[in-house]
């Protein structure tokens, strides 16, 4: 898999001298080296374990090589890590408190991005504060300010879309929206996406008092998934602190 870097895409790391640095071959070879590295607790390793090698093209391109064809290989890099200023701090505690940068003694130095926007803030169990990254190669963002409340219950972030104390939400279920259909000034679309259900099974001795499993199959199945939003705020938007690739998902939106 060849991968072409934009010319002019960068980190920026605020409160840090440089502020800016150009996102490199190193950052993806360093991503791929973390993800199969023993002890390094990641969600998953599939086709990252059967790439067995990596070349620079230069500072802007790089080239995986695997032992053998992945299918999914496009599902690959959809997120990378800045190398140079998180290679201080072990994988397994890094961004633990916020995504930023850390110096050679491992003390965080502000956050770090390469996206339209940064994570500002990081509140355990309540959300999270998104600033725009005016640094960003791409187009400013027209909102500056992004608050992601979490809603634990599917009726209370639906319900509070209802009472417009919120601007969008992204449901769990696109089921649970099915109040929001017919409301005034809210519309939904829907996008084709895909999403795997599924059952992980544990085999093994019982740790329990049942003295076996009986074997589950795990099943998979795509579908479109739903989120429903309003017209923001001035004070409110949507995006992700850092680049990130993801699949179409369904859409819903309102204005009031």
């Amino acid at each position: 898999m060849h991968i072409n870097i934009k010319p002019n895409a960068d980190w920026h790391w605020y409160g840090h001298s440089p502020a800016t640095f150009p996102v490199t071959a190193d950052d993806y070879i360093w991503t791929w080296q973390q993800l199969v590295k023993p002890g390094n607790n990641v969600a998953s390793t599939a086709g990252y374990s059967l790439i067995y090698k990596a070349v620079k093209n230069g500072s802007k391109s790089v080239t995986f090589y695997w032992h053998k064809p992945f299918a999914d290989f496009k599902d690959l890099f959809g997120y990378i890590y800045p190398s140079t200023a998180v290679d201080s701090v072990p994988w397994n505690t890094m961004w633990a408190d916020c995504v930023c940068g850390y110096d050679n003694s491992g003390n965080e130095q502000g956050p770090i991005t390469d996206g339209p926007y940064y994570l500002s803030s990081w509140t355990p169990g309540s959300g999270l504060v998104l600033q725009s990254n005016n640094a960003w190669f791409g187009n400013n963002p027209t909102i500056t300010t992004i608050n992601g409340l979490i809603r634990n219950a599917g009726s209370t972030e639906v319900n509070a879309l209802l009472a417009g104390e919120i601007d969008a939400i992204y449901p769990g279920t696109p089921t649970g929206v099915g109040p929001l259909m017919s409301h005034a000034g809210i519309s939904h679309v829907v996008k084709a996406g895909f999403t795997q259900e599924h059952m992980d099974v544990e085999f093994g001795p019982a740790k329990t008092a049942a003295a076996a499993r009986t074997p589950t199959t795990v099943r998979t199945s795509s579908s479109a998934r739903g989120s429903t939003r309003h017209s923001p705020r001035a004070s409110t938007g949507r995006a992700w602190p850092t680049r990130s690739t993801r699949p179409p998902s369904a859409t819903t939106s309102s204005s009031r």
